[in-house]
């Protein structure tokens, strides 16, 4: 399987999640993982969840992708 076709599974079970389309992405790193939290409506998606997608390996990291709403814009994070 090439990277593309990777990524294309990646981004359809993501999609299957929820109906939003982020305009913005947002890696919270570090002691900004409280800022999901203020998303919107929010989808909240495992990284282990998602096909071929990395898995958050330090302590204490949430491991998430949210997708949801903030300043009335879809916005992506990655949480950990």
């Amino acid at each position: 399987m090439t990277l593309d076709e990777k990524t294309a599974e990646s981004i359809a079970a993501i999609y299957k999640k929820t109906p939003l389309r982020p305009e913005l992405a947002l890696v919270l790193g570090s002691g900004l993982g409280g800022m999901g939290d203020r998303l919107e409506d929010a989808c909240v998606i495992p990284y282990e969840t998602i096909p071929h997608f990395a898995r958050s390996t330090a302590p204490g990291h949430a491991g998430r992708l949210l997708i949801g709403r903030l300043g009335g814009k879809a916005v992506l994070c990655m949480q950990g």
